[in-house]
């Protein structure tokens, strides 16, 4: 029997919105795929009904404690037999019945790429946002503070195993960690520009301090990046205000944003010198 060319795998845990994440799964017109879910042993009778109501579409599931999302996540990545894997977890879901359908013929002409990712409908209570990260804005600088969405892309297998899972020690960054460190180690990401899911800004990285996830941040920077630590913070101040008058005064559209994201990191350094003088260089 041959192996599917994608595995989706879905974690959740006691998800309101797990239903609409189930059926924009089981409708997509493109079939060459395998679903892979991974519930933490929800008690909700909602979220119980509904993995009941779409078992018998589930290639494996599972329903018992874990230890954070990205024990869970891994639990699936251990599971998954496709070439490409996307997570599509609770309360996320594919843009339209079509999404895997869309990105097949780009996952076939990029196999030597790492990542293949399209944009992502961010919903955050009435609103709806498209956001897209064009490929031209990837580099060392765009990783140390930003990423890529994992609900619109799609990763080879192989990478799993070439870098290892996600880390569960980390609770929201595991994800912009893994990323970053196929990026920074020379892997090929490949954009895409049409939508491939909505993304719920209601998750778990909503319920904790900017602080924790900050310091999150900082613990993949020192393992991967340590010349952060070696800036002096003058310059930090410098580069900031630099680019802040470049995009204010002369960008706009994707230049602007391309800009932005310099200026916020700079910021970011910065902010990490505030609160971690005693690892700077004097």
């Amino acid at each position: 029997m041959a192996l599917p060319k994608i595995s989706i795998i879905t974690i959740n845990y006691n998800e309101p919105l797990l239903e609409r994440t189930c059926e924009s799964v089981v409708n997509q017109t493109f079939k060459d795929y395998e679903w892979i879910v991974i519930d933490g042993g929800s008690t909700s009778s909602l979220t119980l009904e509904t993995l009941i109501k779409h078992e018998k579409n589930m290639a494996y599931f599972i329903s018992e404690p874990d230890c954070g999302v990205y024990d869970a996540m891994n639990k699936g990545i251990e599971q998954a037999s496709g070439d490409w894997l996307i997570f599509m977890n609770a309360g996320d879901c594919f843009y339209d019945n079509k999404s895997l359908q869309s990105m097949v013929p780009y996952i076939d002409q990029n196999k030597n790429c790492a990542v293949v990712y399209g944009g992502i409908l961010r919903e955050h209570k009435e609103k709806l946002e498209p956001y897209f990260i064009k490929q031209k804005r990837l580099d060392d600088l765009f990783f140390l503070v930003d990423t890529i969405m994992h609900q619109s892309s799609f990763i080879r297998r192989d990478m799993f195993v070439k870098y290892g899972k996600y880390r569960d020690e980390f609770r929201v960054v595991s994800d912009w960690a893994k990323f970053a460190q196929m990026y920074w180690a020379g892997e090929k990401f490949k954009s895409v520009d049409f939508i491939v899911s909505k993304y719920n800004l209601n998750g778990i990285s909503s319920t904790i301090s900017r602080d924790d996830i900050f310091m999150e941040y900082v613990k993949i920077w020192i393992e991967y990046q340590p010349w952060v630590f070696e800036i002096d913070r003058r310059l930090l101040k410098a580069y900031k205000y630099f680019y802040s008058i470049l995009y204010n005064l002369f960008f706009t559209g994707e230049l602007h944003r391309y800009f932005t994201i310099r200026k916020n990191t700079y910021k970011t350094l910065l902010k990490y010198t505030e609160m971690c003088p005693e690892r700077l260089i004097k």
